[in-house]
């Protein structure tokens, strides 16, 4: 299973944060029922642009992806309070 996996918090552990990684491709399955689950098929499922290949493309994605389903309120994502 090929995907971009997001890290949620980049700050080390002994400042007291929990260090969360996300599958975005799990993701996508989840929230959107989506196969197949390559960047190109959830962005044109999603409406969005994608540069596909660079690095900060697909960074971006991979956020982008994260940021629709935290909109659509994913029960498995933290949310705000």
């Amino acid at each position: 299973m090929a995907g971009c996996h997001a890290k949620a918090s980049a700050a080390p552990r002994s400042a007291g944060l929990r260090s969360h990684r996300l599958c975005t491709v799990r993701l996508a399955r989840r929230v959107w029922s989506i196969r197949p689950t390559k960047l190109p098929d959830v962005f044109r499922r999603l409406g969005l642009e994608l540069d596909h290949h660079g690095a900060l493309s697909d960074a971006e994605a991979c956020a982008r992806i994260v940021l629709a389903a935290y909109e659509e309120g994913d029960p498995e994502l933290p949310q705000a309070a």
